[in-house]
């Protein structure tokens, strides 16, 4: 029976830089785990790399693209060589990038190897022989000068390798999670004002009357302030709350996570947390005061009785927010309809094989954002 080997391997970060070839470390690591390691791997900084390859493996389509149109037309297809293919000198496409993959595939040559000290992350996969000595390893911190860090390994895929070239030192470290945590906080405060607007739009036929700025909304046809007032606020929050998760995301992506599993776990808390201040409180403070607001005015005293009676009444815009998240957004995420609509799109616009495979291949499911929504209605419920 076969073993995926990562069960055996362990990712070691903030390696000294005198440890900077496998021979190194291998000899440091023998004296904790003697005959016990099978082979250790060490991380280099390949962003360069990483995108000279993009660029070639983008020419090398766009030459099968070009090949492709040649076999179905008489004339030669030609090609802008400048910005975005919208303006430069027209050449022939298949000569033109012909010779730029060479060009391309050269330089790459010389970039894999060799491996230059400088570019060295701090940080290796040692594999062992057993998963014993694996675990015992990723659950003990290596004490040199400055504390190694271990963890069990993850797939590649699930690693963020821009992070992992970058490893802080633990102060600087807590300094920045500090300050995302801060900005996180100022962050969910700030998002309360759009969010309230929510309220104001529930109320929008009160507030006309109340508010004389806001007369003309009286004149507005009685199903058009009814579609407002009812799928409005709704609407205008799900919108809000999806524009704040590629926010809450490159945020966390500061604080130094060095695997996306773990950015998630901790964006689930972080969401939800959203969710219960802005979607939930907001909701019920703003609606019950722009419901209430001229008797708020004439009598102020009286507010916290106000909106005592005002609250239970806005539980009709949770259900409704409920019940269009549920069976809208939530519903999609579940049956994936973007991602399959994307793909018969792409599908149909592709001109080679390559391009077929590559739009019936989906993205992976976001399980971290699609927790967070099915909390928040367990937690109103």
């Amino acid at each position: 029976k076969k073993v995926n080997s990562m069960f055996y391997t362990v990712l070691i970060k903030k390696i000294p830089d005198e440890f900077d070839n496998e021979g190194k470390i291998r000899e440091f690591l023998a004296e904790t785990y003697p005959d016990s390691i099978a082979h250790i791997k060490l991380v280099y900084n390949r962003d360069e790399l990483d995108k000279k390859t993009v660029e070639l493996q983008k020419n090398q389509l766009n030459l099968l693209v070009a090949k492709k149109k040649d076999d179905e037309s008489d004339e030669p297809t030609t090609v802008k060589t400048g910005w975005c293919g919208l303006m430069g000198e027209t050449e022939v496409a298949v000569p033109y990038y012909t010779k730029l993959l060479e060009e391309q595939s050269t330089e790459i040559e010389t970039k894999i190897k060799p491996e230059k000290k400088e570019d060295f992350c701090n940080a290796a996969f040692v594999t062992f022989k057993t998963i014993k000595k694996a675990t015992v390893c990723s659950g003990t911190r290596i004490v040199q000068e400055e504390n190694w860090e271990t963890s069990p390994a993850t797939m590649p895929t699930d690693i963020i390798w821009s992070n992992l070239c970058s490893v802080k030192p633990d102060a600087i470290k807590s300094n920045i999670e500090l300050t995302v945590n801060c900005a996180l906080f100022g962050l969910i405060v700030f998002w309360a004002i759009p969010m309230s607007f929510g309220g104001a739009l529930a109320n929008l036929e009160q507030l006309g009357n109340d508010v004389s700025w806001l007369s003309g909304v009286k004149d507005l046809p009685a199903p058009v302030i009814g579609i407002i007032e009812g799928f409005g606020p709704t609407v205008w929050r799900i919108v809000l709350m999806l524009l704040l998760k590629p926010i809450i995301y490159a945020l966390l992506k500061i604080t130094g996570f060095t695997e996306y599993s773990a950015m998630d776990l901790k964006f689930v808390g972080t969401y939800y947390t959203f969710l219960i201040v802005n979607v939930y409180f907001i909701t019920l403070v703003s609606s019950s005061i722009f419901g209430t607001i001229g008797e708020i005015v004439n009598d102020p005293v009286s507010i916290f009785q106000l909106l005592g009676e005002a609250i239970p009444a806005v539980a009709i815009e949770m259900i409704q927010y409920m019940i269009l998240q549920g069976l809208g957004v939530s519903a999609q995420t579940i049956v994936r309809l973007v991602p399959l609509v994307l793909t018969i799109f792409f599908t149909k616009m592709a001109t080679v094989d390559y391009q077929v495979k590559k739009a019936e291949t989906p993205p992976p499911a976001l399980y971290a954002e699609n927790l967070c929504q099915p909390l928040l209605m367990w937690t109103i419920c």
